[in-house]
């Protein structure tokens, strides 16, 4: 096995490296990240209790939300159309004998939204 060689000796261990030059940058921007950090992560848990209380009140699974609203934030019609394309074809091709039709996908959904506000007595969710 290779002898572990010590610059200096072992005297001194970062003699000769950039870490004691580079010292003050490595310490200003962990100082500006740490606050950064506590901000993100209270904004994930915000983030997550709104979603959570979303799936709950909505029935409708975080991940449908997601693919639905990656949809909807896409400013380019083309872009968004041929997503939408996309996620036909390849549903289709996953699952045989099945067709992806938007139209009544979403036309069910809102009856049902209609039909749960109904046995409820709560007003159907707008847009539904």
């Amino acid at each position: 096995m290779a002898k572990q060689l010590k610059p200096n000796g072992g005297e001194n261990p970062a003699a000769g490296h950039n870490s004691v030059a580079h010292a003050p940058a490595i310490k200003k921007l962990d100082a500006a990240l740490r606050p950064l950090e506590a901000d993100k992560e209270k904004i994930a848990a915000d983030m997550k209790k709104l979603r959570k209380q979303f799936k709950a009140d909505t029935g409708i699974t975080l991940g449908d939300f997601d693919a639905a609203r990656r949809l909807a934030l896409l400013d380019d019609d083309d872009a968004r159309q041929k997503t939408i394309d996309n996620m036909v074809r390849c549903y289709n091709a996953l699952s045989p004998g099945e067709t992806l039709d938007w139209t009544t996908a979403v036309e069910e959904t809102g009856a049902e939204a209609d039909a749960k506000a109904e046995a409820t007595g709560e007003p159907a969710p707008a847009g539904a």
